[in-house]
């Protein structure tokens, strides 16, 4: 039989070392028992936490049962599934560190239990199955605290339960690009978060004053865009064209929230009293950031009081011709944000 030795202890020094083994590895594995079942019971709780944001992801990748109310409470809700704790990074460390001085304590007392003697060869007696079972289980328990340790890393940094890889951050699934890349639906997720154009006019002044506005119900990054706004009365004709990109940081309190912007502070008023006063139709384009189009939809005409907007009707084809791609690259050669310019004008 090959053994590993070590130099023999003295019996009353080897009985004296294995009271205080015993004593510390009871202590031990107290405390590492309360630290392992605080841990893994924060590591479910947020187990339950990324369940509910992979499955918001998927509703905003494809919103086909959402409203666009639904669709900005999945937003809120990923933010504040996956909101930073920093209890559960505390509980992993301490688990780390309990786990490893428990098991340089219960390897110590394993080997003075054994006389540090390793059996590379079972010869069936009962000592040589017992020192293979101790350090048999000694493995097992190594790589079980490996284990946990590794599904504990794996959530709190964010590992998707429900599919490959990690969930993203919340600046992330807020971006055009991103949902382009994970095959999102986009004719649908811009359909539930269509821009709205508005023609507003101040009731502050004397004269008539009018302003043009862009709002989308859920700010999202890198959202392209051309708006065209068309005449409807007679021999049909594009009266003015509103386009940009939304290109801004995000902050944590804004996820899920709109975003509106003052296209131009002074319309001209011609143009604003045709719109109000005729019939007109919209029609938006959306691009990726190759400035190809992805989704085309249909405004209607809407009126309250002092506001006259523009709101989606219905999904349209993106299979026409387009000539508009050329002002979303101008945008994004130049680093605006938002433009405007008339196609007719009146005298």
């Amino acid at each position: 039989m090959s053994r590993l030795k070590i130099h023999k202890i003295d019996s009353q020094v080897y009985d004296k070392y294995k009271d205080i083994v015993e004593v510390i590895s009871w202590l031990f594995a107290g405390i590492l028992s309360l630290v392992a079942f605080a841990t893994i019971f924060l590591a479910f709780i947020y187990e339950n936490k990324l369940i509910i944001a992979s499955k918001n992801l998927k509703r905003i990748l494809k919103p086909y049962v959402l409203n666009t109310e639904e669709l900005r409470l999945s937003f809120s809700e990923y933010q504040d599934s996956l909101f930073g704790d920093r209890t559960i990074n505390i509980l992993y460390y301490v688990y780390l560190l309990t786990a490893a001085s428990s098991l340089l304590v219960w390897g110590t007392a394993v080997g003075l239990y054994t006389q540090y003697k390793v059996s590379f060869i079972i010869d069936f007696s009962v000592g040589s199955f017992l020192v293979f079972g101790i350090y048999l289980f000694f493995f097992i328990l190594f790589v079980l605290f490996s284990l946990i340790a590794i599904a504990i890393n794996l959530i709190r940094n964010y590992k998707n339960p429900l599919d490959k890889g990690f969930l993203p951050s919340v600046s992330s699934i807020c971006d055009m690009d991103y949902i382009i890349d994970k095959k999102g639906d986009l004719k649908e997720f811009t359909k539930k978060n269509c821009p709205v154009i508005e023609i507003y006019c101040n009731p502050l002044v004397h004269v008539s004053k009018y302003e043009l506005v862009f709002l989308i119900p859920i700010k999202v990054n890198n959202f392209r865009f051309v708006v065209t706004i068309f005449s409807s009365d007679g021999e049909e004709e594009a009266l003015f064209k509103c386009y940009g990109i939304l290109k801004e940081e995000l902050f944590s309190d804004e996820v899920g929230r709109n975003f509106s912007c003052t296209v131009e502070k002074d319309f001209p008023r011609k143009l604003a009293e045709h719109i109000l006063y005729n019939n007109c139709y919209g029609e938006i384009k959306i691009y990726n950031s190759e400035c190809k189009l992805i989704a085309r939809h249909v405004l209607k005409k809407e009126s309250k009081k002092h506001i006259t907007y523009f709101n989606y009707f219905i999904e349209a084809e993106i299979g026409l011709k387009d000539n508009d791609s050329n002002l979303i690259k101008k945008l994004d050669n130049n680093n605006s944000l938002f433009k405007w310019q008339q196609e007719k004008n009146f005298e």
